[in-house]
Formats: structure tokens, C-alpha cells, sequence
């Protein structure tokens, strides 16, 4: 898909449609310690109160609680200005059902400002049989600015027949630096000659991708060292400045296991921040 192509696609918004919009702003206090400035929402997608276990904030992001309909908007814009730090994750899936014929929409922006980070960690997304959504994730980095984000997906229910016909989920992940756009990946899973597709799922039901920014070639070889072997197929490299890993498999708790700890293994490299696990992954 071209980039045009994409941003024309991401400005096809349904009118007199249910929506929903969290805004989040974060700022670095004089203790150095970072704080949510501003927290704006419409609709029922909101945060928990934030929770400060490091100089980090950690905040838990609260999707609607009978997931994404047909034709219903979310969007999500966070911005992290100069010298602060955000991670956030959500307590659940986040579920996309049936369409009645026109697609949902989910535009996430998170605005990364200098020698600041934004990681955005949420639970696995399931995309119900029947399911037309279109999902657009962007980072927006200034000079010396930091990201990591794992994105888990699951298309269909593996004991239904035929589990992911009249489906399909548009995934587009950019990053801009400077509003210049260096990394775009998009993915297109489209009806069940997709979900068996030898190029696409081959019958495993989960995708995963984890990016963040380049780390070194010692780093790099130590994940796929840890990687290697498991339940699950993976693809792990360096493009442009960032490190990129994708993985296929059958169960979500491997992979998201498995992002976990190469979060762990790079963080320190790439916002200059100890691992602190969020407290909700444990619970």
C-alpha cells in the first residue's frame, strides 16, 4: 500500500457515528518525575488514575467495555513533552465484533517530544468473524525521542467454521520523525483466503509486532537467541532506526510473554529507563 493510498483511507471517517476520544498530555515535574497534565475524554474510553512506581507514569487505558461495533470511531491522541516519560497499557483485550457493512475506525497518535518516551503496551486486540475495522497507529518523534509498542492481534475464533469469512482488519503502523514518515507497515487480513494463506496467517490466528528505537547488533542477537525455538514462527531485524520483530503462532500468551521480555531486554537502550513491569500485567 502507498503512503498516499494510506492517508486516504485514514481520512474516510463515517458520519453520524458513535465515537469515542481520550487526550493525554504528560509532563516532566521538577523532581524529574512524570506527570499527566491533561486528561480529556468523550464517550466511554477514559484511563485510570495514573500511578507513578518510577519516574515514569503508568497509566492503564480503559477501552468501551462492550468493544467496537460497526461504524463506531476511537480516537487516541498522547502527547509526551520535553524530558518525560509515559507507559501505557490497557487491563483486557480490546474487541471488534460484528460490522453491519461499514468499517470501524481507530486512529491512535502519540506525539513524542525531545529526550521524551512514549510506550504504548497494550493487551491483545480480537477481531470477531464478520469483523470490518481499520486500525491506524502513528508516532510522531522529535529529535532524541524514544517509542516501543506492541501490538497483538487475533482474527477470528479457531473452532468456528470458516473463521474469518466476510472479515477483514486493516493494521497501519507509521512512525515520523520530524514529519517526515520512516517506518510504515501495513497489514491487510482479508476473509479466510487470508487467515489460511501461506503468505498471510497460514492458520495461526495471532500476529504480533513489537518496534521500538535501534538498539545495538549485541542486543539484537541476544532476542533472537531467546527467541529462537519457541512456539511460535518470528522475524527480528533493524530497519532504518528501529528495531522491528513480528511473530505468527497459535497462542496469545507465548507471544505476548515472549514481547514482554524483549521489552525488558531493550528498554534501558532505548528511553535510558530500568524495566519496571506495570503492576495490572501481574495481576
Amino acid at each position: 500500500m502507498q503512503v498516499n493510498d494510506v492517508r486516504k483511507d485514514e481520512d474516510k471517517y463515517v458520519e453520524d457515528t458513535w465515537k469515542a476520544e481520550l487526550e493525554l498530555v504528560f509532563t516532566k515535574d521538577a523532581s524529574g518525575v512524570s506527570r499527566m497534565l491533561k486528561n480529556r475524554h468523550k464517550g466511554p474510553l477514559t484511563v485510570l488514575k495514573p500511578y507513578y512506581p518510577e519516574t515514569a507514569c503508568h497509566v492503564y487505558m480503559l477501552h468501551p467495555p462492550g468493544g467496537v461495533a460497526s461504524c463506531d470511531e476511537i480516537k487516541v491522541e498522547v502527547t509526551a513533552n520535553k524530558g518525560s516519560h509515559v507507559l501505557i497499557t490497557t487491563p483486557g483485550a480490546t474487541k471488534y465484533y460484528k460490522s453491519s457493512g461499514q468499517s470501524s475506525l481507530v486512529k491512535q497518535d502519540f506525539y513524542v517530544d525531545e529526550d521524551a518516551s512514549i510506550e504504548f503496551l497494550p493487551a491483545q486486540n480480537i477481531f470477531y468473524k464478520g469483523t470490518k475495522t481499520r486500525v491506524y497507529t502513528t508516532f510522531h518523534l522529535k529529535k532524541n525521542a524514544a517509542f516501543a509498542f506492541r501490538d497483538i492481534s487475533k482474527c477470528g475464533l479457531e473452532d468456528e467454521n470458516e473463521p474469518f469469512s466476510d472479515s477483514s482488519f486493516l493494521n497501519v503502523i507509521k512512525v515520523e520523525t520530524d514529519g517526515e514518515i520512516q517506518f510504515i507497515d501495513s497489514t491487510l487480513i482479508d476473509g479466510n483466503d487470508d487467515y489460511y494463506g501461506i503468505a498471510s496467517l497460514c492458520s495461526n490466528p495471532y500476529l504480533g509486532t513489537f518496534i521500538c528505537k535501534k538498539v545495538s547488533e549485541s542486543t539484537l542477537e541476544k532476542i533472537k537467541d531467546f527467541l529462537s525455538g519457541r512456539d511460535f514462527i518470528f522475524a527480528a531485524g533493524i530497519i532504518k532506526d528501529f528495531t522491528v520483530l513480528r511473530f505468527s503462532g497459535k497462542k496469545n500468551e507465548v507471544i505476548e510473554n515472549a514481547i514482554v521480555r524483549v521489552w525488558e531486554m531493550t528498554r534501558e537502550e532505548n528511553t535510558s529507563l530500568a524495566p519496571c513491569l506495570p503492576r495490572i500485567w501481574s495481576t
